[in-house]
């Protein structure tokens, strides 16, 4: 209509005078006058946000009465508030489309880190284009109250108390075991005075028959001074020991150590919340033990595996496997047809690079490749043999946990199995020696060998292990040993190195809200996670959710069976140090029974646990595509586990 004249194609004619009523709706008698069209701005429920409860508001712009043509509205965002970092917006202009009522705009609150004042979000309509003006109710003001800062502790202490003291060298000859320890003055509690205490004990707990090396007055602390750690040797000699024993040297800062599972440390030494603790065990001639030596075990008379049944990991039932609480049938590795058909990983080389191997463990020892493990340490542990990864440690080797679950006998009438029980095991034990040549260990594990370790000829690296340097890059020589690895090994179709993620996704305290969703430390926060030549495995648990402890990040490639550590929940069950005098069970319940005890031998653990275990779990499934297919190159290993993996938790 233009002018009271319609215009068609041909031809234009007058309209009759009511068209003018018509237009604002028509009557029969007289009209009242449509009012015009206003705008009002309405706000949410509550206009009192929390920042710590991530809420995601809605503003209503309405429009009364419906406009007959479009309006397009401004809207103008101010107050304390900073758009983008304390909020985001859905749109800065919005469309009320003709014969309709009202559209919403939605505010995110962003919840940070921040400790700041609380802060005001202002939202007002602009310039209105269309047949419209602003109504009474043209601004909303939303009041958001600080959620304070979240202060991160990463101490390995309980309470997040500081550990001052830590081994410099641990070296065990024919006469004496020599060690040291070195002091850190700034991470002692308080000014003092302090002592350092070394003692050792057959009591783990330091309760009974402790004996004293030494005592150390340590200088008071002064809170200007720099960075100097105090270094102290001390030696225990091996003439006043009894043979067949168990010992533990303790050192520690004014208190006795008290062990708790979550300072266990993977390597030679449990951390305390006060100091250190090693512990050793003594041979027949009262010599330190530092070679695996066979035990005899009789196996079950049925044959099979005992301990199959309670694997979760391996065929999910719902069974407890030792904890509190069941898991739910068919959270595994859904490989009920591999074990069927047989297919073990026969004829591939799985190389456990890690804390040690016990090669003489009775459900291992069939796997292991004669004379191809290290020992890194045969230098400085007398009687050793350098193709005996022994951890000579007591309380727990992380290696050979984690060698279990990926390559456990299948069928010997003992304890349980691995995922793939066919495969040709070899232990390197990198970091056997305190501040030895790390960076030289790791290269010569991971392939960069071919004598001393002979590591260039393996198929499957298993890594579980990881460190934290959040922003930092991996190093070079790192990156050009993956890449010779998966470029020239396996007769150039590429090595497979499977890794770890992480276990720090609640490993914060106090823990922010935030931390809930996104966790502590990602996945990413290790360097050498973030290489494409790596698998970086997280972990889900009996409950086929993502494991409470496991690290998020976007260099994820799969999951695997991890479990939960708390005892109330399904771990992993897998093999520990050999005998009922050592083994991660010494530190927690072991296989606690929920009937007549299984594993009288003290072979076995059923709370093992964390990407550590899901790790092994996924080398395995690669050894036995490799047993089926061994011209599978890297990639194509990645391609297939990305291909048939099934999501865990898509909602989170």
């Amino acid at each position: 209509m233009v002018g009271g004249v319609y215009t068609g194609h041909t031809r234009a004619f007058a309209l009759p005078a009511f068209a003018a009523a018509l237009a604002i709706g028509g009557c029969d008698g007289p009209c009242t006058p449509r009012p015009p069209t206003e705008v009002f701005l309405f706000p949410p429920t509550a206009t009192d946000i929390q920042e710590a409860a991530d809420r995601t508001v809605t503003v209503t712009v309405r429009a009364h009465p419906t406009p007959r043509g479009s309006l397009l509205v401004p809207l103008e965002f101010s107050g304390s508030a900073t758009r983008d970092h304390d909020y985001a917006v859905s749109a800065d202009v919005v469309t009320i489309p003709t014969h309709s009522a009202s559209v919403d705009v939605r505010i995110d609150v962003y919840r940070d880190f921040d400790a700041e004042d609380d802060e005001t979000i202002v939202v007002s309509l602009g310039n209105i284009e269309g047949n419209a003006t602003p109504g009474s109710q043209a601004r909303v003001e939303l009041n958001v109250f600080d959620g304070g800062g979240a202060a991160v502790d990463k101490s390995a202490a309980d309470e997040g108390r500081a550990i001052a003291v830590f081994p410099s060298h641990y070296v065990i000859t024919g006469d004496s075991i020599e060690f040291g320890a070195i002091v850190l003055p700034p991470l002692l509690q308080g000014p003092g005075p302090h002592r350092l205490i070394v003692e050792y004990s057959t009591d783990l707990n330091f309760d009974t028959g402790m004996q004293s090396l030494a005592v150390v007055d340590l200088p008071a602390v002064d809170p200007t001074m720099q960075f100097f750690p105090e270094i102290h040797e001390f030696s225990l000699p091996l003439s006043g020991l009894l043979p067949n024993e168990s010992y533990h040297i303790g050192m520690y800062v004014n208190e006795l150590p008290r062990l708790t599972r979550t300072g266990v440390s993977a390597g030679k030494v449990v951390l305390t919340e006060s100091g250190v603790v090693f512990s050793f065990a003594t041979d027949a001639g009262g010599a330190v033990m530092t070679r695996c030596a066979a035990p005899v075990r009789t196996p079950d008379a049925a044959a099979g595996d005992p301990l199959f049944d309670r694997q979760w990991h391996l065929r999910n039932t719902g069974q407890t496997a030792f904890a509190a609480n069941p898991g739910i049938p068919g959270a595994d590795l859904r490989m009920s047809d591999a074990i069927r058909d047989g297919l073990d990983g026969d004829g591939v080389i799985l190389a456990v690079v890690d804390t040690g191997l016990e090669i003489c463990h009775p459900d291992l020892a069939a796997n292991v490749e004669a004379g191809k493990s290290f020992n890194f340490g045969f230098e400085t542990s007398a009687g050793s043999s350098p193709t005996d990864p022994f951890n000579h440690d007591i309380l727990g080797d992380h290696g050979t946990s984690v060698a279990g679950i990926a390559a456990g006998v299948a069928n010997n009438g003992l304890g349980g199995r691995g995922v793939a029980p066919g495969v040709e095991l070899r232990g390197f034990n990198v970091g056997a020696v305190l501040f030895a040549d790390y960076e030289m260990q790791m290269f010569t594990s991971l392939g960069a060998s071919s004598r001393e370790p002979d590591s260039a000829s393996v198929d499957i690296f298993n890594m579980s292990f990881g460190s934290e340097v959040p922003s930092g890059n991996a190093a070079d020589d790192f990156v050009a040993l993956m890449k010779m690895g998966t470029g020239e090994l396996r007769s150039g179709r590429g090595a497979l190195y499977v890794k770890s993620a992480g276990n720090e996704f609640s490993f914060c305290r106090p823990q922010h809200p935030l931390n809930a969703e996104v966790g502590c430390a990602g996945a990413n926060s290790d360097p050498d996670n973030n290489l494409p030549y790596l698998i970086v495995v997280g972990a889900f648990n009996a409950d086929d959710v993502k494991s409470s402890y496991s690290s998020a990040g976007a260099n994820l490639w799969v999951a695997a069976p991890g479990g939960e550590i708390d005892m109330q929940h399904p771990g992993i069950i897998t093999t520990d140090q050999a005998g009922v005098g050592a083994g991660f069970s010494l530190l927690d319940a072991g296989l606690s029974a929920d009937g007549p005890p299984p594993d009288a031998d003290g072979d076995y653990i059923a709370s093992f646990g964390g990407t550590s275990a899901a790790a092994p779990a996924t080398a395995g499934a690669i050894a036995i595509l490799l047993g089926v297919n061994p011209d599978l190159t890297w990639r194509d290993v990645k391609h297939i586990l990305a291909g048939s993996a099934r999501k865990i938790d898509p909602e989170i």
